[in-house]
C-alpha cells in the first residue's frame, strides 16, 4: 500500500475556521455519509525524538469500496504523520507519528482529513510533544550579526517563488550517493523581495539521516550563454536553521531555513550551495529532471565563489523549495507531470510552460502572484509511476507551498499511456478527491485538459477515447473553478489527435514554443490580485 508522508511547515490564517464552515456545510446538506471516521484516543504523548502510533478507524457502508485518502493538518516544525494512502473503508488505519530531537515542546490539535468520491470528514485528536534529553553536542551556532537600519520590518506573510518536487531516492535512478561533496543548484525565482527569503530542504523519500554541514545562498553570475558555477561575492549569505548552521534531516524530514537578508529581484538566479560531510552509501532524495546545470565537487566549496574541478549534471539533490518575504503576494502550484516539469525545453533558459506563466504574470501584477513548479516527469494521477502519485504527494507538493491560493491540474497522461485497464470513471474520482482536499484548504482549482499524444507510443484508439472522455469531464463536469484548455492549443486541427508540428517536441512533449504557447493561452483574469 503507498503511503503518504504527511507534512506541513507553518501556520494558516483563519484555516480551522474554513475548515470548520466546509465540514458543517457538507454534514447539514448530506444526511447519509458513505464513510466516516473517529480516533482510538483522544490525546497523544510523544518525547521529541521517538515515534509513536495512533489509530483511527473508518466505517463505510455496506459495498461502498471507492478510495479513502487521508491527509493531516498543518503540523509545528519537526512533526510528521505518516498515513496509509488511499485506503478503502471499514477498517483499521494505524499511522505513525513523529518528532525530532529538535521539536519544540508544545501541546498542538492534529487533524486528519479524509476524503473520497467529493465527500470529506474529519477527525482529531490532542499530541503533546515532551521534551528530549540525549547529551547531543549541538551544531555550532551563527553569532547575530547587527541589524542594518535600513532592513525592513518583517512582512505578513512567506510565499512560494520556486520550487522541485521530490520524486525518488538516487538509488532508484542509478543516480547520486553523496558524501563529502559540495552540490551548487541554481534556482530562477518567479517573484522577487525587497526583503529576505528562505529555503526548503527534503529528506522525504529517504532512508537514513542526512547531515548539512553548511549551507549558502548568493545570486548566480552566470546566465544561458555562459555557463559558470561563479556566484556573485558580495551577494554570499550564510543560511542557518534554529541560527545553527548544521543541519541533520531524519528519513522523510523537511526543513525550511530561517530567514535570509538577500534582497533580489524577480527573474533573479539564486544559486543555493551545501556540503554533505559524512552521509556515505545515503541515497539522496531527488528531482530528477532539473533542466538546469548543477555543479559537483568532492570537499567543503559552498563558500567559494566558484567550485573547483565540479562536474556537472541536471537533477536536483535536497533542495524543493524557496519562498520570498511578501505582504500580500500569493502563490500559484502547477501539479503535473513531464509536461509540467518541461520535459524537452531548452536546458538552462527557464523554458517551461509555469516559467512562461510566470513571467506573464510579473509583468501583469507586479510581484503579487508567485510560481511553483510541482511538475514531475512521468508522474501519475492514480498510480506511483515516477514519484509519489499526484494524490500522495498533494500535502507536501501543494498544501505546504507557502501563500499557495491557485492550483493548476495537469496530470492524467501518464495514466493514460502506461496503466492497463484503466477507466475515465477512475480518473475523474480521483480528480473530485484531489479538488475536495484544496477546497478544503481554500485553494481555487483550474483544471488543464490533457494534451495530444497521437504518433507516440501512447497512442492508441483506446488511449485516445480515454483522453477524450476524461477532457470532456474537465471542461464541461464542473467540478473545476475554471478550465485552462491546453489540448485546444497544442491540437493539430489537421489531426486533434496530434501536436502541431510547429509545437511538436517528440508527439507528446511540446517545444519551447509550445510551452510559449501554452503560457500564453492562460487567462491571467483568473490571478488577479485585485480579485481575491
Amino acid at each position: 500500500m503507498p503511503t503518504l508522508l504527511v507534512k506541513l511547515i507553518g501556520p494558516r490564517v483563519a484555516r480551522a475556521a474554513l475548515l470548520s464552515c466546509l465540514f458543517f456545510v457538507y454534514a447539514s446538506g448530506q444526511t447519509n455519509p458513505n464513510f466516516n471516521l473517529s480516533m482510538e484516543s483522544p490525546s497523544l504523548s510523544l518525547v521529541a525524538g521517538m515515534t509513536a502510533t495512533m489509530t483511527m478507524q473508518i466505517s463505510a457502508v455496506p459495498g461502498y469500496k471507492q478510495p479513502v485518502y487521508l491527509l493531516a493538518s498543518v503540523l509545528p516544525p519537526g512533526v510528521s504523520v505518516d498515513i496509509p494512502s488511499p485506503i478503502v473503508g471499514g477498517q483499521a488505519v494505524t499511522m505513525n507519528v513523529s518528532a525530532t530531537a529538535a521539536a519544540v515542546v508544545q501541546t498542538v490539535s492534529v487533524t486528519i482529513y479524509a476524503a473520497s468520491s467529493g465527500e470529506t470528514h474529519a477527525a482529531s485528536f490532542s499530541l503533546s510533544v515532551l521534551p528530549h534529553r540525549v547529551g547531543v553536542e549541538p551544531p555550532p551556532k551563527v553569532p547575530p550579526k547587527p541589524k542594518p537600519a535600513s532592513e525592513p520590518t518583517a512582512p505578513s506573510r512567506w510565499v512560494g517563488t520556486w520550487g522541485a518536487s521530490a520524486a525518488v531516492p538516487s538509488n532508484e535512478s542509478g543516480a547520486y550517493y553523496l558524501t563529502n561533496v559540495t552540490v551548487r543548484q541554481i534556482a530562477h525565482l518567479s517573484i522577487g523581495t525587497a526583503r529576505g527569503l528562505r529555503i526548503k530542504l527534503s529528506n522525504a523519500l529517504g532512508k537514513f539521516a542526512v547531515t548539512f554541514g553548511v549551507v549558502h545562498v548568493a545570486q548566480w553570475a552566470g546566465n544561458a550563454e555562459t555557463l559558470t558555477s561563479a556566484i556573485v561575492p558580495a551577494t554570499d549569505r550564510i543560511v542557518t536553521f534554529g541560527g545553527s548552521r548544521a543541519v541533520v534531516l531524519p528519513p522523510g524530514a523537511d526543513v525550511v531555513s530561517d530567514r535570509i537578508v538577500l534582497p533580489l529581484l524577480a527573474g533573479a538566479d539564486l544559486a543555493v550551495s551545501f556540503y554533505i560531510p559524512r552521509t556515505s552509501n545515503v541515497p539522496a532524495t531527488m528531482h530528477m529532471h532539473g533542466g538546469q546545470t548543477a555543479y559537483f565537487s568532492l570537499g567543503d566549496s559552498a563558500a567559494s565563489t566558484v567550485v573547483p574541478n565540479a562536474i556537472t549534471d541536471t537533477v536536483r539533490p535536497y533542495l524543493t523549495g524557496i519562498e520570498m518575504e511578501t505582504q500580500s503576494a500569493t502563490a500559484v502550484v502547477a501539479l503535473g507531470d513531464s509536461i509540467t516539469d518541461g520535459m524537452l525545453a531548452s536546458l538552462n533558459r527557464n523554458a517551461r510552460w509555469p516559467d512562461d506563466l510566470a513571467r506573464r504574470l510579473e509583468e501583469a501584477f507586479a510581484g503579487e502572484v508567485g510560481v511553483v513548479n510541482s511538475g514531475i516527469g512521468g508522474n501519475c494521477l492514480l498510480t506511483t509511476c515516477l514519484g509519489p502519485s499526484a494524490l500522495e504527494r498533494f500535502e507536501r507538493d501543494v498544501l505546504a507551498v507557502s501563500g499557495v491560493k491557485y492550483l493548476i491540474v495537469l496530470e492524467g497522461g501518464t495514466d493514460i499511456g502506461n496503466a492497463p485497464n484503466l477507466t475515465a470513471e477512475q480518473m475523474i474520482e480521483a480528480y473530485r478527491s484531489l479538488i475536495a482536499l484544496a477546497h478544503a484548504h481554500g485553494i481555487v482549482v483550474y483544471g488543464a485538459t490533457i494534451t495530444p499524444f497521437g504518433g507516440s507510443n501512447y497512442s492508441t484508439a483506446e488511449h485516445e477515447q480515454l483522453r477524450q472522455q476524461v477532457n470532456a469531464f474537465i471542461r464541461a463536469g464542473g467540478a473545476f473553478d475554471a478550465v485552462i484548455d491546453f489540448d485546444k492549443v497544442l491540437a493539430n486541427p489537421a489531426n486533434p489527435t496530434a501536436i502541431l508540428p510547429q509545437f511538436d517536441g517528440d508527439h507528446i512533449h511540446p517545444n519551447d514554443a509550445g510551452y510559449q504557447a501554452m503560457a500564453e493561452a492562460v487567462d491571467l483574469a483568473l490571478f488577479n490580485p485585485a480579485a481575491r
